[in-house]
């Protein structure tokens, strides 16, 4: 789930990090990534993309059918967002 650098989610981002799942066996763990950290680096990637490549290599897992791993990512997107108030265990 990648964010659009405006903050709106962005369909064609999440759509080539599912094929990109699928090809490496990999996916990204979401919640390992600080917010601060990933919005500056969506801000400079028109400009520099390897810190934001850097930033999601390390934070890659083979977990790809882990259902938490998932969830988590999904917490972490609204976080990003700042809607804090959401939890994916209560909804």
């Amino acid at each position: 789930m990648l964010i659009h650098s405006r903050g709106e989610w962005s369909r064609d981002a999440h759509l080539a990090e599912t094929k990109f799942s699928k090809i490496s066996q990999k996916c990204i763990d979401w919640s390992k990534i600080d917010k601060s950290e990933y919005l500056s680096a969506m801000e400079r990637s028109p400009v520099n993309q390897l810190e934001i490549q850097e930033l999601l290599r390390h934070n890659l897992t083979d977990q790809i059918e882990d259902r938490e791993v998932y969830m988590k990512g999904i917490q972490a997107s609204y976080q990003y967002e700042d809607m804090d108030d959401y939890d994916v265990h209560t909804l």
